[in-house]
């Protein structure tokens, strides 16, 4: 398992609790369903633990918006982004599973998300794992360390 929280919903019960406002984001994407539920999202923080979410431009808007006072203080935005289209088609292709209408596909919408790096606080230009790792510890490091998130 890779450390993340993963709770299947029936769509029927995924709808309910979409419109009962539970999600801290949510998104159709390709017919299906997924969203992070706010009660996870506040059980972790509110027990001192950083929240990582891997989600899409339109997620991460969504959290942006969100009005709840503990997310806000949480909230840290980094944009990851490739050096170059170039590098991104040669990512997406290096892969070897996908075809090429897929890979088209995921080009048109990589790029089409990279326009929205400057929406973000941070933004990372990704290189190789282990220095983009490096870098989101140092961020990771740093936020921890801000007066602001300090609890008396």
């Amino acid at each position: 398992m890779d450390g993340r929280d993963y709770h299947f919903l029936s769509r029927e019960e995924f709808e309910s609790r979409l419109q009962a406002g539970c999600f801290l984001e949510h998104a159709l994407v390709h017919g299906n369903l997924y969203g992070s539920l706010k009660s996870e999202v506040l059980s972790h923080l509110g027990a001192g633990t950083d929240v990582v979410m891997d989600i899409d431009i339109q997620g991460a808007e969504q959290v942006r918006t969100c009005g709840d006072p503990e997310i806000r203080r949480a909230l840290v935005d980094l944009f990851v982004m490739p050096p170059s289209a170039e590098e991104l088609l040669a990512r997406l292709s290096g892969r070897g599973t996908d075809s090429a209408a897929t890979i088209a596909l995921r080009m048109a919408n990589g790029l089409d998300e990279m326009r929205h790096w400057e929406n973000y606080t941070y933004r990372l230009l990704s290189s190789t794992r282990e220095a983009d790792f490096s870098k989101f510890t140092a961020l990771v490091t740093a936020e921890r360390l801000r007066v602001s998130r300090i609890r008396g």
